[in-house]
């Protein structure tokens, strides 16, 4: 399968294109880039160098990946950016590469989708699975979870780790950290934690036991008037001890802003 590259797109030194790659009109390739199989460059897109995207992934018209980080600390220190494969890329997404606090690495997991407009700033990792609808605002250093989804114009705080399999409603702004299987909800100005991710959880296998024994989670850490401490001390007790508390448990363990909260 050959390799497709507009006489119109620019294409630098030492870029690697796997079989069927294509490259549009007016695409700009910087420097050490690599390109795996069946991946296409729409035209107008920039892709950095030191940037390595996977397999049958699609950059759209207009983005812009791999870039220098937006942060003042930056000296032009070794940086890159790693995009998995079947990653989708919309208009206008811009992703920066790392920075030294990150060994200069900015990740994006398997199957991601990145919609128009989305920002992913310097040293984030974006797990597998991560669909994100327009105008994502992701400050540096944001850690995400597998399968989480993030609605319009959400925005995340710089540090902050956002758990699996969480739902962040549109126009949420996460400033503290969002315990695994969250809805995440917005009203009145305020982003708060609106119960456990129902649908999201049953459209990925979880099972009425697994679902129940989060709902619970989510009670005891939430509504139910403990301390953190208390409630984990709970969930330890009274559940089940498997993959599912495990992942609850140790998300909190590490948690370094805080938890968002329920609301009051």
């Amino acid at each position: 399968m050959s390799v497709e590259i507009s006489e119109k797109a620019v294409v630098g030194k030492n870029v690697e294109l796997g079989d069927g790659v294509k490259i549009a009109p007016f695409a700009v390739i910087e420097d050490n880039v690599k390109i795996s199989n069946g991946t296409t460059i729409g035209a107008n897109a920039y892709i950095g160098s030191n940037t390595t995207i996977g397999k049958d992934c699609r950059i759209f018209n207009g983005a812009s990946v791999g870039t220098i980080a937006q942060d003042l600390k930056y000296k032009d220190e070794d940086a890159s950016l790693t995009i998995g494969d079947r990653a989708i890329i919309r208009e206008f997404v811009t992703i920066n590469k790392g920075t030294s606090a990150n060994d200069g690495i900015t990740k994006i997991g398997n199957d991601c989708a990145l919609l128009a407009y989305c920002h992913v700033a310097h040293d984030c990792e974006v797990g597998d699975f991560f669909v994100a609808s327009n105008n994502l605002a992701m400050a540096g250093h944001t850690i995400v979870g597998r399968n989480v989804i993030c609605g319009g114009n959400v925005s995340v705080h710089q540090f902050v780790k956002i758990g699996d399999y969480s739902f962040m409603g549109a126009y949420s702004y996460a400033t503290m950290d969002v315990v695994p299987y969250s809805l995440v909800g917005m009203s009145d100005g305020n982003t708060f934690i609106a119960g456990h991710n129902k649908v999201g959880l049953q459209r990925n296998g979880f099972s009425e036991d697994d679902v129940s024994a989060i709902k619970k989670m989510h009670r005891l850490l939430f509504r139910s008037g403990l301390s953190l401490e208390e409630a984990k001390a709970k969930i330890a007790e009274e559940l089940p001890q498997n993959d599912v508390s495990k992942r609850m448990l140790d998300f909190i363990d590490k948690s370094q802003r805080g938890l968002l909260r329920t609301r009051i």
